[in-house]
Parts: structure tokens; sequence; C-alpha cells
């Protein structure tokens, strides 16, 4: 008796792990062919939470049912989910939605309107915003940058034991007590606590020091970090600082951010992704 019981709870189970499975979130359409869950495929298919998408020649379009839609460059593969999609080869541009992030390299991207994402590169991803800002945060919570509309940043996952580093500069000012930097660079600013800071105050600084996750940043900054050291790069910075706009160079020690083991450069800003097409579909005799 018991094990009947127990055979249609499992089946109940299962049969609920399957619907929620099954359920259909969104098109995929392509001027191609691509590939859906290793199945080769042509025109438009229905995905799923978790289909997993390989490109070829052409691009694809995601049109998912919450209004957001993407689109991914040729030679491009990742997984599609409700909330995220997960980029692990090629490009992927947010045309349309909020709420949803785009991830790879182990960062989470939130754009807030367009974006470009740009993982062709072995170990280092390329972001750009279009026409509002984009964060970008590590697992945990840190936000290592923020790339203003019409800038871009190429941002490098270093080792897991800098997981904690920080490396910016900066004009130091002084608001209500406490001490606030801002990183043209990553396009963030920080809050920082430690000694020598007073005498630096109006000064571009450089510092190297460690983020305090558990800590509550002052308003406006996105994190607090302890500094280590403190030099000096120029007197006399004008206050407050000017609005971050990221260098336009690549990444390089003069225009490297360090924050949280991720290094941040500048970088040009990237092409929206074009429509390409891909062979004609076979014809059947």
């Amino acid at each position: 008796m018991w094990r009947v019981i127990f055979m249609a709870l499992l089946s109940t189970v299962l049969l609920l792990a399957g619907n929620v499975a099954g359920t259909p979130i969104g098109l995929v359409v392509a001027d191609g062919q691509f590939r859906l869950d290793a199945a080769p495929a042509h025109g438009s298919a229905t995905v799923f939470d978790g289909s997993f998408i390989e490109t070829s020649e052409a691009t694809s379009d995601l049109q998912l049912h919450s209004g957001v839609r993407l689109r991914l460059g040729p030679y491009t593969a990742g997984r599609v989910h409700r909330d995220r999609f997960l980029l692990e080869k090629g490009k992927v541009q947010m045309l349309k939605g909020s709420g949803y992030r785009l991830e790879a390299l182990g960062l989470w991207i939130e754009p807030e309107g367009g974006a470009l994402v740009d993982a062709t590169g072995n170990s280092a991803l390329h972001v750009t915003a279009f026409e509002a800002p984009a964060r970008v945060v590590k697992a945990g919570g840190i936000t290592v940058a923020k790339v203003w509309p019409g800038k871009a940043v190429v941002l490098e996952p270093q080792v897991a034991g800098a997981a904690a580093a920080a490396k910016l500069s900066g004009c130091l000012e002084k608001k209500d007590g406490r001490f606030l930097l801002t990183d043209a660079t990553a396009g963030i600013t920080v809050e920082l606590v430690g000694t020598g800071l007073d005498a630096r105050v109006g000064d571009r600084i450089e510092i190297t020091g460690t983020v305090e996750p558990a800590a509550k940043p002052a308003p406006g900054a996105t994190q607090v970090i302890r500094v280590v050291e403190v030099r000096l790069v120029e007197r006399g910075c004008p206050l407050p600082p000017a609005a971050p706009k990221p260098a336009k160079a690549a990444l390089t020690a003069k225009t490297k951010a360090i924050i949280a083991g991720v290094a941040i450069g500048g970088a040009v800003a990237g092409v929206a992704i074009a429509v390409t097409r891909g062979p004609a579909a076979p014809v059947s005799p």
C-alpha cells in the first residue's frame, strides 16, 4: 500500500516538474539556420526556460513573453532563462526590456536600456551601453563598473584569490564627514575608509585596498573600500569631480581599475549587432 502511495506521489512530482520545465517563455527567430537544444532549426522555434541556442552565419532574435528582446550575433551560444541569458561565447545585445540580466565570465550585466555584451575574447568581456547605463555586478552583489550611455569597458576577471582587491584613482572629496572617490574608468563612486585620507582631500589620488561588502556605503557610493595605500597623482584636483567618462583606450596600466578582483579598462564603444542572413533551408524533393 505504501509503495503504491509513494509511486503516485513521485509521479505527481515528476509531472509537475515536467510542466514547469516545458513552459514556453518565448520565440527565437532567424533568417537562416541555428541550433536549439542541439537540434537543427530554421526560421523560428519556441524556446523554454533553459533552452540552449547556437547561431551560425545568421543572427537570431529572441522575443520573450515578458517583452524582453535580445539579438544574438553570428556564431554565438548561450542559455536563455526567464530572467537572464547566460552567454558562453559570441555577442548578445539587449534590444528591449528591463529587469533582465546578461551573464558572462561570472559577471552580471544589468542594462537599464540597450546594451551590447561581447564575449568573443577568451578571458575578457566588452560591455557597451547605448541609451541608458548598464551596471556590471560580480556574484555576491559587488558593483564593479557602471557603463554610461555611448561608453564601453573591458572587464577581465582575475584569479579567485584577488576577489576583494581594489585599485582605483580619482579626485578625493569629503561630504558629511565621509570620503568619496569617483573612478572615471569604472564609472562608479566609492566610499573610502582608513587613515591618511584627510590630508589628500581635493587631490587626485590612486588607492589600493579591499572591498568591505557588509559595510553600508554613503549615499551615491556603490560600496565601501578600506584603504591600504594612498598614492598622490596630482595636487589640486577640482571638486566636485567631473562626471565619470570612461577613457577610450585599451586596457593598460594607466587606464585600469580593479574592483573585487575584476580589472576594468576603458574601451571604444562596440557597434550594435546588424541583422545577417544565413543559407536558405534545404528544399525537400
